[in-house]
């Protein structure tokens, strides 16, 4: 019970001070750096704090351990530009705030995850928590249009699936219990929640002067809640050298539900309502198989994913058109002893886009993903006390892609909808204020990506964790 309690005290003073940051990198690169460093494929064999995200059964599988890693992101993705072809300006293109430009990655990125498992019944049900928290803030929201509506502001492209996902927090939560069959451990199950932030607000707002819009008078109600999302699996151990895991978790995002009441001075009547809604990062359903043979000292493990991307939402909480596709992933990690305290971990894996080509309107870039992983594990003692001390480097290489955006012979007007290229400027016959019939002939894109691009690069991600088991 002592042992307990200062565990518990520990992991709060360590996080004391600590702000939180923004999706999923656990998703992207494994949470923790032994599953860092087996490319993720660790659904069979997780077995402490990590768990809580893998398959929270692996709880029940180890000793109670408090922990504590860190980690950083080196993004050299890019994403290069097609030159604009005469005559396809829309009226204004020169005015716009920012010209349109290339992509490069978000630099370097980092942050720290802590964690506990324990055991506090006995030794067959666990409770585990593990917090993922950047160092760039908690809470960020970073959005971008997917379409023509972004030349208005950065004018430009990104890898919506990735680069946001390097700087996000997560909140996992689990328990399990392991069951037993004539003296032998064969099944452990578990379940748990996955977290991220969200907030609602309602703001009411009011202009004194329609003529100055700059000067305005405002209330604000912003409640600050968690999105959840359930997650459940299960170990199966038939025999001593093998497990089988299986991982199901939903759907989860961070959520921005804003609702605006805006009156103009002169007009107080008629309010103007405006809905506006964010959902940043967002983690499909997960539906995870994993296998692994292990002996004394080694370990091979093979996990499948499949994730539910056709349920995709965008920044703008709008789906995807053309729909994403469902994907299939595979991982495979190896394990094996360098001394009678020390391991060596590589991996491999191999992550197909969800994304069809982006040939009309949209601008959702991503590409196939291939990993390789190395990392290594060393145990050692202080004060009697066990500790282990895990690192890894992983990298992301993404398969270069280049993309022309089709023309079609006609051209509908934007609206939500439209897949293909579409003419933001319809044609007029005669002159409207400050816009001549002439200037709105033919197509008119100011679409970032017309009329086409090239996207790819890798990313590094260098981990390394301690842990103190008891």
């Amino acid at each position: 019970m002592r042992r307990f309690a200062f565990a518990v005290s520990a992991l709060l003073c360590s996080g004391v001070g600590l702000t939180p940051a923004q999706a999923n990198l656990f998703e992207t690169f494994g949470a923790g750096a032994r599953a860092q460093g087996l490319g993720g494929a660790v659904g069979a064999v997780t077995q402490d704090y990590a768990a809580t995200f893998h398959n929270p059964a692996g709880l029940a599988l180890g000793p109670a351990s408090v922990g504590l890693g860190l980690h950083g992101a080196y993004d050299r993705t890019s994403i290069l530009l097609m030159p604009r072809p005469e005559g396809y300006d829309p009226p204004g293109y020169g005015a716009r705030l920012n010209p349109r430009d290339d992509t490069d990655g978000s630099g370097v990125t980092g942050g720290m995850t802590l964690g506990f498992s324990l055991l506090p019944f006995d030794a067959d049900f666990a409770v585990g928590a593990m917090v993922r928290m950047p160092f760039e803030g908690f809470a960020n929201i970073d959005t971008r249009f997917a379409d023509e509506r972004e030349q208005y502001f950065d004018n430009q492209l990104r890898f919506g699936l990735l680069s946001g996902r390097l700087r996000s927090e997560m909140i996992a939560l689990g328990l399990a219990y392991r069951w037993y069959y004539a003296d032998e451990a064969w099944l452990s199950m578990g379940v748990g929640l996955l977290m991220l932030p969200a907030v609602r607000t309602v703001n009411e707002i009011y202009t004194p002067n329609a003529a100055d819009p700059s000067v305005v008078d405002a209330n604000f109600g912003i409640d600050q809640t968690l999105e959840q999302a359930v997650i459940a699996g299960l170990i199966v151990e038939p025999l001593p050298w093998l497990r089988i895991g299986l991982t199901f978790q939903d759907e989860v995002f961070q959520s921005v539900d804003a609702t605006n009441l805006i009156l103009l001075g002169g007009n107080e009547d008629e309010p103007v309502m405006q809905s506006l809604a964010v959902a940043q990062h967002y983690s499909p359903p997960r539906l995870a198989g994993s296998v692994a043979l292990q002996g004394e000292t080694w370990l091979v493990t093979l996990e499948g994913t499949w994730l539910g991307w056709s349920r995709y939402l965008d920044e703008h909480a709008e789906a995807a058109d053309p729909t994403f596709d469902d994907t299939l992933n595979w991982r495979i990690g190896f394990e094996m002893p360098m001394s009678d305290d020390a391991s060596a971990r590589f991996g491999v894996g191999w992550l197909p886009t969800p994304v069809p080509p982006q040939t009309g309107r949209s601008n959702h870039i991503d590409t196939d993903r291939l990993v390789l992983s190395a990392g290594g594990g060393k145990s050692f003692e202080i004060w009697e006390e066990s500790f282990t001390l895990d690192a890894a480097v992983q990298v992301h290489a993404l398969r270069s892609t280049t993309t022309h955006k089709a023309l079609a012979d006609s051209y509908p007007d934007c609206a939500p909808g439209v897949s293909q290229l579409c003419d933001e400027t319809a044609d007029r016959d005669e002159d409207a204020p400050g816009l001549p019939a002439a200037a709105t002939q033919g197509l008119q894109t100011g679409n970032p990506g017309f009329p086409g691009f090239t996207a790819g690069g890798y990313v590094l991600l260098a981990g390394v964790d301690v842990t103190w088991r008891f």
